[in-house]
C-alpha cells in the first residue's frame, strides 16, 4: 500500500481509485493468509497479521475519506443532491 501511495504522490500515475483497488487486493491477501493458516499459525504470527490488517484498513479508510470521497464531493456535492458517503448513501 505504501508503494501505491508513494507512486501517486510522486506523480507515478496512480490515481485514488487505483490506490483503493490495490489496497483491497493487499488486505484480501492478508485475510486469506490468516484464514488459510489460522489452525497452523502460531499466536505471534496471527497477532502480526491482525495488526497488519488493522493498519491497512485504517490507512485505506483515510485514503477513501481524504482523496476519493473528497473528489466525489467536489465533483457532485454542489448539484443539488445529497451526498453522504460515510454512510454509503448517495442520492443525486
Amino acid at each position: 500500500m505504501a508503494r501505491a501511495r508513494a507512486a501517486a504522490k510522486s506523480g507515478g500515475g496512480m490515481d485514488a481509485i487505483e490506490i483503493l483497488k490495490s489496497d483491497h487486493r493487499e488486505v484480501e491477501a492478508l485475510f486469506e493468509e490468516y484464514e488459510e493458516g489460522k489452525d497452523q499459525l502460531d499466536e505471534e504470527r496471527k497477532e502480526e497479521l491482525a495488526s497488519q490488517i488493522c493498519q491497512a484498513l485504517t490507512a485505506h479508510a483515510a485514503i477513501e475519506e481524504e482523496i476519493f470521497y473528497s473528489a466525489v464531493r467536489n465533483q457532485y456535492g454542489g448539484c443539488g443532491g445529497s451526498l453522504d458517503l460515510r454512510r454509503g448513501s448517495v442520492a443525486l
